[in-house]
């Protein structure tokens, strides 16, 4: 049991905590909202509105690299346990693991009103999990 605490729990939080964000609340729009805000707090002059639509792409999609990273290398941690090293096995598992919470998460995304599930957001996940697991890989074999 404890090893389930220790090594599983983990990413099952995170993998739940992923799509209960799939929601309205945090579609581009109002995460927009908010770093308009954020923004104008620091800054006196405000920025052209396709500057704040850019930075707020970028935003988006570094979460999703860092989010899905963080779940292959939870996903990873889980599935090697208390062994050592690298083995493909593990890394296929945990990437399959993130491919398949991202493909959950961007088929809520597509129902709802303002969010939309795009395959494309999955490849972006699964390339966030990809430099992750690659650079466990690189530490393991050195």
């Amino acid at each position: 049991m404890l090893r389930f605490f220790r090594y599983y729990l983990p990413p099952l939080i995170l993998a739940a905590i992923i799509l209960s964000a799939a929601n309205d609340r945090l579609s581009s729009e109002e995460t927009g909202q908010t770093l308009v805000s954020i923004l104008g707090a620091f800054f006196q002059a405000a920025l052209h509105p396709d500057a704040y639509e850019a930075l707020n792409f970028v935003m988006r999609k570094a979460a999703h690299l860092t989010e899905y990273g963080l779940l292959a290398a939870l996903a990873f941690r889980a599935l090697r346990a208390e062994q050592r090293g690298w083995r493909f096995g593990w890394g296929a598992g945990a990437l399959s693991y993130v491919i398949a919470v991202a493909s959950a998460d961007e088929w809520l995304q597509s129902r709802t009103l303002l969010r939309t599930g795009t395959p494309a957001d999955v490849v972006v996940d699964a390339c966030g999990a990809i430099v992750v697991l690659l650079v466990i890989r690189n530490r393991a074999l050195h």
